[in-house]
């Protein structure tokens, strides 16, 4: 089944924009993380500083450079 706890943790850490090829936008790494799990239809939790406890999370994603869809 689909996981049901996703973290996503925003560690771009002020990376520049990427131009998102299939809107044509300039957006940062966890923009296009984000828009790949809105697409596939899943639910997750976004955060800036990964949490103390991480048990609860059934997968863990972190933006460490340039991303999009392609």
């Amino acid at each position: 089944g689909i996981p049901t706890n996703i973290l996503v943790w925003n560690n771009d850490n002020g990376i520049q924009t990427v131009q998102d090829p299939e809107k044509g936008d300039m957006i940062r790494p966890s923009k296009g993380l984000q828009r790949v799990l809105d697409k596939a239809g899943y639910t997750y939790e976004t955060v800036n500083y990964l949490p103390d406890d991480l048990d609860s999370y059934d997968i863990i994603l972190s933006t460490m450079g340039c991303f999009c869809v392609d």
